[in-house]
């Protein structure tokens, strides 16, 4: 507007439809009123088609920049003959100006439009709808963001009069207060955050009564008088709560309706006020009170309030007298008394579930587990006398109980930390309960989602009702064990003899019986019966258990003669325990799997002094025959599970008794060749046994260095020999030699006369005899390639030995004369097996064969979040498929695909040996050639395996040896992935009308996941940050990728990508600027293409964080955005023009606009990050792509949001991931953060 004022000049406008008519103006549609009306009719009918209805809002859209609008929305908003619809159109015409140009208008204008919203706020009556009210409401609150303090000091005066008028203004002035609150201290609001300090300030002179301030901080100073009266807004709210609850809310609507808004102000006020001011003001007396009445509604309000403040932020409060009142006030026997009594009101039955009820009984156990941790903090702040802990801490053991894990797990989490807390443990409110909370937590340890669908158990039925999807109900699962795991663990160490033999002695009798005295059937086999859930529950309950009495012995600084002879005793117990269950007969392999595991772990960490039965178990595995002898799916796979766990348990063994293992090496080895010459022997079986001598010549101690290593390479010998072999040479001579040695160099053709292509349900029909048989030999021929020995004998090699031990120098010097043998071989199957499942190299073959291959190389995969149905029931359905037409396809795509993955473990090992490997001259280019020249026929879900590979490859790279060998590699590397992602996520938006059209959105969501998982590259050192940023070769991809990796519709990839860049902007600045630009790593001088980085940045990274801004999609990600954008604009603004260029592009953005925003970022921010992306936001705010709630189309408390509880609990633990080549493993964009991470 900028001086043209002539339209704001009336405070009175033209009445619409009155005695005075709006001035006419030819080019304005405003003063057709037929229009609006049209306009409003047709967005808002159910009726409308699509294009009328974007037609009508693009219309309405227009007419808010039309340079009368405010004054004739004023006139619409005020004008009580309008319908509804029309009045609210009007004040969105108010808005407009209000948050997009309030900072061009003149003082004048201004100050028009201020009064304006003031006096709508005044004329508010009874008969106006509620969301009238509150957009009014809110504009008075966008109005004070703006000039509260500045050039509007009456503010709370205006609130106060309102505040003594009808119920709709109180409801108004409650909406105000709470908006001005959340926005100013806990949301990230642009219009606050730029005048957050003057903001904050008046909000606590307004909110804090005068004689706190008055007492508390006589000192302080007030620059702008503020407030009206001495109360303050926490006093009043108090009091109108009082008043209302006096006043019936179940008899009147209207004042329940106040007190919930009441309760939603208090709520945004407890985060940031001072707990003197809420003492002073009794506020816990009036929230107890409120929490007394029987109203789901109001209790709900309640228990929101006393969680927000309980889970405050810990500020320079916390050891304040009045903070701890608040906490410790609840624990008082009449507060404690009316715990219980809101607890045991809002339980439900899950057959007749109140919905309401439950969703207050689930937030209330918060406060009580908030309660339950400020114990654990500061139980030296609980009055000894006056306060009730035995009720408090049952009444915890009662919801800890509850059918309802969701309701539990808070309590459960608020237990974990309790039982560490020696003032806790040593009281008698606790001592008497750990009886309770040891069989709680044990019985809670059955994996409940594998229990059938039909489960009618109230905890499986109250599990189904809280999660809608599988894997939601996998994660929090997961997380309730690990907290039920956690409490075995500390009550071992708070009784390790007692708890140790009662579990134990639990645990044999289940062992011992697991059927309940029935004959199992073979139906029975396999990891969803009931029998083997409860020894694999058992099983955890043990290791838990044997993980507190490890960690009890650390604690342990001197052991006395008595414990000593305990110690001795309970080992002596355990021993003959492992003797007794690993000898108990059972049929079920999977039971036995858990039993051998069991005995192993005793065997490993807590009886290592007593080698006996360590060489004893390892005498038992070899001797044991894991031979299925069950035609059944299920219990052959179960034997096959166990052959595994046998295999890596002697391995462990292995490891850790190899002295008393080598005394008996002679009959270990007689019984080993007896394996390797079964017939029936699994190859997997036999690499271990092998494995086995080898690790025990390598680690036994008693063996002389010059016996050892002529020893160590004669069994390194069968490796080296199996990769010389002229079968093995022939078939990696060339891409059709390899096809035609696994037997797949005429499969298409075999597959046609099978009539694989005119079967549709590939799943449904059984293979014949010739089907079968040729499906057994291209595993056999698989199986020919020597690649599991080699695994198996260079993991072994290496297998928890620090780097700078002796026998890890030997190995390294052993594979030295392989590596050679080994490395072009493995690079060629590596290149021909990607080649295989690139779609070009099956180009030519006419359009029937490249149909047919299209779908062998489909893989079936199973998606965490995505996937309808749990892994265990996948992998089952895959199992059952086998001699199915998808049975031989899995097999032909699998053959090649574990080529493919065991070389990339294989190399993955070799990263091990440091030098000896990455030395190798010559090694990178080839390298880098084999693993990505045909990676683009990889699919995502492949892909992620071979970069979570690569990552290893870059990460265990000698510092010394990165010149030579990490260019080519991560060059390649960034290149592959710019180009492969980017053209998959075009790809898959260009798909995703078609897909969700067609009904296939599970398999666009697959795949969209699977593209995701890519970003991945495990932590590299911190130095390497340096290297890389020091290399334009490598450099140049890497931000390439960066740049498009921020227009992915991915939010994870996204923010990750995000901080990756932001971590590497300050090295390309030209000279450091202010304190608030983080210190660089590398010094920008000494990288040569800072200036054309800087200026790719400024341009490109600038321009795609502009339309991810601008677009609904990235709405959640706006304050990572702006941040970068921020970064940008201080640090390369001082020294390049590019990021004002760009900005003044931008489609309504002046000169005078953009200039104000620079000088807000680099003179007055003084690195304030917050204040600097508010100011980012604010200079953007009309160009940012909306939610749909500030679109209008629903309020934003309408919005269904998951219950913080269960947000909360169902977060994986990244503790609780495992680490290596896991091909499940779900890789992401962290890696290359790490890379910049700077550490």
């Amino acid at each position: 507007m900028n001086g043209n004022t002539d339209h704001f000049n009336n405070l009175n406008p033209p009445q619409v439809n009155g005695t005075t008519q709006h001035r006419q103006t030819p080019t304005s549609s405003l003063h057709d009123l037929s229009q609006i009306h049209g306009a409003l009719d047709a967005v808002y009918s159910p009726h409308s088609t699509n294009d009328q209805r974007q037609e009508a809002t693009a219309f309405l859209e227009q007419a808010k920049r039309d340079p009368q609008a405010p004054h004739f929305g004023y006139g619409l908003a005020s004008d009580r003959s309008q319908p509804a619809s029309v009045r609210h159109y009007g004040l969105s015409l108010l808005e407009e100006p209000i948050k997009y140009k309030w900072e061009d208008l003149e003082e004048q204008d201004s100050s028009v439009l201020r009064s304006w919203v003031i006096q709508l706020a005044r004329d508010l009556d009874d008969n106006d709808a509620a969301f009238l009210r509150n957009k009014i409401a809110q504009l008075l609150e966008e109005v004070a963001k703006r000039s509260w303090t500045v050039e509007w000091l009456d503010l709370d005066t205006l609130l106060v009069e309102l505040w003594q008028g009808s119920l709709p203004h109180k409801l108004l002035v409650l909406y105000v207060l709470e908006t001005l609150s959340d926005d100013i201290f806990n949301r990230d609001d642009a219009a606050a955050a730029l005048r957050e300090q003057g903001l904050s300030r008046a909000c606590v002179d307004i909110y804090v009564p005068a004689a706190v301030l008055n007492q508390h901080y006589p000192l302080r100073e007030v620059e702008v008088e503020v407030r009206c009266g001495d109360e303050g807004w926490i006093s009043r709210l108090c009091v109108l709560l009082d008043w209302s609850l006096d006043n019936h809310p179940q008899k009147d609507d209207r004042v329940h309706s106040c007190i919930l808004r009441v309760l939603a102000c208090l709520k945004a006020a407890v985060t940031w006020i001072m707990p003197k001011a809420l003492h002073a003001t009794r506020f816990l007396d009036h929230l107890c009170k409120a929490l007394s009445v029987a109203d789901v509604g109001i209790q709900m309000g309640t228990t929101e309030v006393l969680y927000a403040f309980y889970k405050r932020a810990q500020g320079p409060f916390i050891k304040e007298i009045e903070y701890t009142e608040l906490f410790t006030n609840m624990l008082l026997p009449d507060r404690v008394n009316l715990l219980k009594q809101v607890y045991q009101y809002s339980t439900v039955d899950v057959r007749d579930l109140d919905y309401p009820k439950y969703a207050l009984c689930k937030k209330f156990t918060e406060v009580l587990s908030s309660i339950g941790e400020f114990i654990e903090e500061r139980p030296s702040a609980i009055p000894p006398n006056g306060t009730d802990l035995t009720s408090f801490f049952d009444l915890l053991v009662e919801i800890l109980r509850s059918p309802s894990l969701v309701v539990s797990i808070p309590v459960l989490h608020a237990w974990t930390r309790l039982l560490r807390c020696r003032a806790v443990t040593g009281s008698e409110a606790v001592t008497h309960l750990i009886p309770v909370l040891l069989e709680t937590c044990s019985s809670r340890l059955l994996r409940y989602e594998a229990l059938p669908d039909d489960a009618d158990d109230d905890t499986s039925l109250f599990l189904f009702e809280d999660f809608d999807t599988v894997p939601e109900r996998h994660a929090f699962l997961g997380n309730y064990r690990r907290y039920c795991m956690d409490i075995v663990e500390v009550i071992v160490r708070l009784k390790p003899f007692d708890a140790m033999y009662h579990i134990l002695g639990q645990a044999e009798r289940l062992f011992s019986n697991p059927y309940d005295s029935e004959a199992p059937s073979a139906a029975a086999y396999g990891k969803k019966s009931i029998p083997f859930l409860r020894v694999e529950a058992q099983v955890t309950i043990i290791e838990a258990a044997l993980k507190g009495y490890l960690r009890w012995l650390d604690d342990e600084e001197t052991i006395d003669k008595e414990r000593e002879a305990q110690c001795k005793a309970l080992e002596s117990y355990s021993e003959r325990w492992c003797r007794t269950i690993l000898t108990i007969p059972m049929q079920d392999p999977a039971i036995k799997m858990k039993i051998i595991q069991t005995v192993t772990m005793f065997a490993t960490k807590v009886l290592l002094r007593n080698s006996d039965l360590g060489m004893w178990v390892v005498e038992y595995l070899l001797s044991l025959d894991t031979a299925s002898d069950n035609d059944t799916s299920q219990h052959v796979e179960a034997a096959k599970s166990l052959e595994v766990q046998v295999t890596n348990d002697l391995g462990r063994l292995a490891i850790l008794h190899a002295d008393n293992l080598l005394r008996r090496y002679d009959q270990i080895e007689t019984r080993v060749k007896q394996i390797l010459t079964n017939s029936s022997s699994d190859e997997r079986r036999k690499a271990g046994c092998q494995a086995l001598l080898f690790t025990i010549v390598q680690r036994a101690t008693i063996l002389d260095d010059e016996t050892r290593g002529p020893r160590l390479q004669t069994m390194l010998q069968p490796v080296k020999h199996a990769w010389q072999t002229m079968e093995l040479l022939s078939a990696v001579s060339s891409y059709e030699s390899f096809c035609s040695f696994l037997g797949l160099d005429q499969i298409l053709e075999f597959m046609t006369k099978q009539e694989f292509d005119k079967t549709e349900d590939w799943a449904s029909r059984e293979l014949n005899a010739e089907g079968k048989a040729k499906q057994a030999e291209i595993m056999a021929r698989c199986d020919r390639i020597p690649l599991r020995l080699t695994k198996t004998m260079l993991a072994a090699s290496t297998e928890k030995l620090r780097e700078d031990s002796h026998n890890f120098k030997t190995a390294c010097l052993l594979w030295t004369d392989v590596l050679p043998v080994l490395l072009p071989s493995i690079l060629r199957l590596i290149g021909y097996a990607q080649a295989f499942t690139d779609l070009a190299t099956w180009s030519q073959l006419p359009t029937e064969y490249q149909r047919l291959i299209r779908k062998v190389l489909t893989d079936r995969f199973w998606q965490a979040g995505i996937s309808n149905e749990s892994k265990d029931d996948f992998y089952t359905r895959i199992n059952g498929s086998r001699t199915s037409y998808e049975g031989f396809a899995s097999t032909v795509r699998g053959s090649v695909r574990q080529i493919r993955e065991t070389c990339y473990f294989i190399l993955y090992g070799m990263t091990r040996l440091q030098e000896h490997f990455f030395g190798i001259p010559d090694l990178a280019e080839p390298l880098a050639q084999a693993l990505f020249t045909n990676a683009n026929g990889l699919s995502a879900h492949q892909l992620s395996v071979l970069l979570s590979m690569s990552g290893a490859l870059i990460e265990e790279c000698p510092a010394s040896l990165r010149p030579q060998f990490l260019p080519p590699m991560m060059t390649s590397l960034f290149t592959m992935l710019d180009n492969r992602i980017s053209a998959d996520w075009d790809s898959l938006e260009r798909q995703k009308l078609e897909i969700v059209a067609s009904g296939l959105l599970v398999e666009e969501m697959k795949t969209g996941s699977s593209r995701r998982r890519p970003h991945a590259s495990p932590p590299p050192e911190p130095t390497l940050r340096t290297f890389v940023l020091s290399h334009p070769a490598i450099l140049e991809p890497l931000i390439l990728f960066s740049t498009h990796a921020l227009r992915m519709r991915d939010i994870r990839s996204c923010t990750i990508v995000i901080a990756v860049l932001r971590s590497i902007i300050p090295a390309f600045q030209d000279s450091p600027h202010a304190a608030s630009s983080s210190p660089s790593e590398t010094p920008p001088s000494t990288i040569v293409a800072a200036p054309h980085v800087r200026e790719f940045i400024s341009t490109e990274v600038l321009k795609a964080c502009i339309n991810s801004l601008h677009e609904p999609y990235f709405v959640d990600l706006q304050r990572e955005l702006a941040s970068l954008v921020a970064n940008i604009l201080l640090l390369y603004g001082p020294t390049t023009s590019t990021p004002r260029e760009i900005l003044l592009s931008l489609p309504g953005m002046s000169a005078e606009k953009v200039d104000r925003a620079f000088d807000r970022i680099i003179r007055q921010s003084k690195g304030d990050g917050k204040y600097q992306r508010a100011v980012v936001l604010d200079l953007l705010e009309g160009l940012r792509g909306v939610s749909i709630h500030e679109q209008g189309r629903m309020e934003r408390s309408q919005r269904r949001e998951r219950p913080k509880v269960q947000q909360r609990f169902m977060e994986v633990d990244p503790g609780a991931q495992g680490q290596g080549m896991e091909r499940a493993a779900s890789p992401d964009l962290t890696g290359v953060a790490d890379m910049f991470g700077g550490k």
